[in-house]
């Protein structure tokens, strides 16, 4: 009994903080997870984060493209913000990319079943993106 309650817990804890996640990059010019303004006039320096499957429970892959070379990091994050995984952190030229992952974590652990974000940021250029993964 106390195993489900727990899971319960979690998975209602995990769904208000996407919530109030979705809730603070929505409203007005207050941005306090720093989550950029995208200007969709101008041309995007890397096409959208993709995840196949999605939702998953066992492996997944995770890709993305860019237009110009720079520095690229690549990672998987709760939605309270720490990161668990690190894709890739370098340095790439343009291109698409694409990796495979066993949804765990940096630590060799199993993710839980909840919901995560894949985020792809590139300092140079001030761009981040993040797109919702579940795992079941």
């Amino acid at each position: 009994m106390y195993d489900f309650l727990k899971r319960k817990f979690t998975y209602y804890a995990l769904m208000l903080s996407l919530l109030l996640l979705l809730f603070f990059t929505c409203t007005g010019n207050d941005n306090p997870i720093g989550i950029a303004d995208v200007n969709m006039s101008s041309p995007s320096p890397a096409t959208p984060v993709t995840i196949f499957p999605n939702p998953t429970d066992t492996v997944t892959t995770l890709g993305f493209g860019i237009a110009d070379s720079g520095y690229v990091l690549f990672y998987v994050q709760n939605p309270v913000g720490f990161r668990l995984y690190t894709v890739l952190e370098e340095t790439l030229s343009a291109g698409n990319y694409s990796r495979e992952w066993d949804l765990s974590s940096d630590a060799g652990k199993k993710l839980r079943n909840g919901l995560y974000f894949v985020t792809l940021e590139i300092p140079d250029q001030d761009y981040r993106q993040s797109k919702v993964l579940e795992i079941y």
